[in-house]
């Protein structure tokens, strides 16, 4: 039942969203979750949760306490709160989907700092690939610039890899960026990206079948 209601949000931002191959971004992030060894009585905090789609799949996987903030929140399932002028709550972790790009790096690194502090681990998505949006302060992040990040807040252990979508697509390549207090799991981790990367090129053929059908304008305009 879990994962045929997980699969309908799936399915419902596919068909929403333009990037359709983000989604393969809430499974990077719920391997990162497992392989931390985060509990379902966790409180999970998203920063730049937009509508919460993230949060709505993650509560479907057996994450119930899980929170997001953003600036155009709803009150309701997203707390709205500016976060250049802010501080989130403590948790347990902290989730950075698309987020830092889009503000003040000062602040962002202040943020980061912060979240470690009060956390286990931070979950962080970055873009790998040029991104032409206004609304970014920084355009993209090469492996360079993540590990200089890295540095700033010196966790004490982290991991950096390509999101699942790089493997099927090198173009649109983000970068999954985690900062742990605790060593993740190398068995729950590696038991889990099988099926991860499997997901990836599933949702990435699905894309390529759907740009087929209707031709990459027709695909573009029915997003």
């Amino acid at each position: 039942m879990k994962e045929n209601s997980s699969r309908i949000i799936v399915d419902n931002y596919l068909k929403t969203r333009r990037k359709a191959i983000d989604v393969s971004e809430w499974y990077d992030i719920l391997w990162a979750l497992r392989g931390l060894g985060a509990k379902p009585r966790d409180f999970i905090v998203e920063l730049g949760a937009g509508e919460g789609f993230l949060l709505d799949f993650l509560k479907m996987k057996g994450y119930k306490n899980v929170v997001g903030i953003d600036i155009r929140g709803d009150g309701k399932k997203v707390i709205r709160m500016d976060l250049e002028r802010n501080y989130p709550p403590q948790a347990d972790y902290y989730i950075f989907q698309h987020f830092i790009e889009h503000i003040n790096q000062k602040r962002a690194i202040g943020l980061l700092k912060y979240c470690y502090s009060k956390g286990k681990a931070i979950i962080e998505v970055l873009p790998g690939h040029f991104v032409n949006d206004e609304s970014h302060i920084i355009n993209h992040y090469e492996y360079e610039d993540v590990l200089s990040l890295v540095a700033k807040i010196s966790p004490k252990f982290y991991v950096i890899r390509p999101d699942i979508a790089s493997f099927a697509n090198p173009a649109v390549r983000d970068w999954l960026l985690i900062l742990s207090k605790k060593r993740i799991s190398a068995r729950q981790t590696f038991s889990f990206a099988g099926k991860v990367l499997l997901f990836g090129f599933k949702t990435y053929l699905k894309l390529l079948l759907r740009i087929k059908e209707k031709g990459l304008e027709g695909f573009l305009c029915a997003q």
